[in-house]
């Protein structure tokens, strides 16, 4: 699990700077790895890991980190900022 985290952050990374420099693999790679996390975080907010306990500190930063990727989807997707990823 430690290993796809790594390489999710990763790739987190490289979608910064692709959105930072104004390329459009950024936008993409960032569409991609948004809306990968959202199942993702509405797995994780149940205990399905092995030696995981419910928590409900864990259903929070989840609830968050979904919403926070949902914002950032609907944000880049918006007409004035599509345009400038083309």
């Amino acid at each position: 699990m430690a290993l796809v985290s790594f390489v999710f952050g990763i790739g987190l990374l490289f979608s910064i700077v692709g959105l930072l420099t104004l390329k459009s693999w950024g936008w993409t790679l960032t569409n991609m790895l948004y809306a990968v996390s959202i199942p993702l975080g509405a797995l994780s907010v149940f205990p399905i890991y092995p030696d995981a306990e419910f928590s409900i500190s864990n259903v929070v930063m989840q609830l968050i980190s979904i919403g926070l990727a949902a914002f950032i989807l609907v944000y880049i997707r918006k007409p004035h900022v599509k345009p400038l990823y083309r």
